[in-house]
């Protein structure tokens, strides 16, 4: 199967395949919002958006270039979906992949990824792939109005 999937950049023509994928995750979205968000990240040079095709789209990632002033420069996989029926097929891996070259290719020499604690699943997927945690930390959101 790993063969026969083709990674591409997103276009926001594609939110009627990602919408769904994103409610596996519990994230819910329109169609609108996730086309808009699409539009913008394909704008960014400083963000990818990548589908993987199998030969539909089974799962997609996004990678963001980002700089703090302790660190530099690094890439951050900031989403990863495929498609609840479509993994252990090497999808995920090609997705992950394709992020990497795509962050080397903009001179990032380290490439981060955050999971939540609770999807064990990721945390192994992501180890497996020579992937390590570095740190603990909390997250605190506050809403702005």
């Amino acid at each position: 199967m790993a063969g026969l999937i083709s990674i591409r950049i997103a276009a926001p023509d594609d939110a009627p395949h990602i919408t769904p994928l994103l409610e596996e995750l519990g994230y819910v979205s329109t169609l609108r919002e996730v086309k808009d968000r699409l539009e913008h990240a394909s704008s960014d040079p400083q963000q990818a958006v990548f589908v993987a095709e199998a030969p539909d789209i089974a799962g997609w990632i996004q990678v963001v270039r980002v700089l703090t002033i302790e660190n530099g420069f690094c890439c951050e996989i900031r989403g990863l979906v495929v498609a609840r029926t479509r993994r252990h097929l090497g999808i995920g891996r090609k997705l992950v992949e394709e992020s990497e070259r795509w962050a080397m290719a903009r001179r990032c020499g380290r490439i981060r990824v955050r999971t939540n604690i609770v999807r064990s699943g990721a945390q192994a997927f992501y180890a497996n792939l020579g992937y390590s945690v570095s740190k603990t930390q909390r997250v605190f959101d506050k809403l702005l109005r």
